[in-house]
């Protein structure tokens, strides 16, 4: 009897170990993990000024519109959204500013739509006046700088003048 009684207390014992131990494999089971790999869109975009000929820019005479036209191109994968600074001194004026930006107040011109893949711009403007009073002793000259940035636009309203700095403001360049 007692080695039934042993018999049926081991049996006690093992069914509750297993029942234990299935228990925690059931709990700590762990799966593969899934791996997503998520890439950024390919934003670039190419500055042109097709017209611009630095030769031209020497031996200047007060008044004279020289040919300068900024376009940018989008050369990458994504749509975009751009903006154009351009660094001047006060007294030169563009020529021609083309309706389809928009200049705002941190000083940046911001295009009206996104800009497709292989889509260029029309020129921001399509010359600079040197001033009416430029004299020799303006011989050091006057310098234009113009750069471009872009981010890209989807998931973006490329309409909204106010999203659309915010997100060129949240971009480090």
């Amino acid at each position: 009897m007692k080695k039934k009684t042993l018999i049926l207390m081991l049996s006690v014992v093992a069914v509750a170990a297993a029942a234990i131990g299935g228990t925690l494999a059931y709990f700590s089971f762990q799966a593969n993990p899934a791996n997503n790999t998520f890439t950024v869109g390919n934003v670039k975009i190419e500055l042109t000024e097709p017209d611009w000929n630095a030769d031209n820019a020497s031996n200047v005479y007060p008044g004279e519109t020289l040919a300068k036209n900024p376009i940018v191109t989008n050369i990458g994968s994504n749509p975009c959204m751009v903006r154009i600074k351009v660094e001047k001194d006060d007294r030169i004026i563009l020529v021609g500013v083309n309706s389809n930006w928009t200049l705002d107040e941190d000083g940046y011109y911001y295009y009206n739509s996104a800009l497709a893949p292989g889509e260029a711009t029309p020129a921001l403007f399509t010359g600079i006046q040197v001033p009416d009073d430029f004299t020799n002793e303006d011989s050091g000259g006057y310098s234009v700088k113009v750069t471009a940035q872009a981010v890209q636009s989807e998931g973006y309203d490329s309409t909204s003048l106010s999203e659309v700095k915010a997100v060129f403001g949240s971009v480090v360049f």
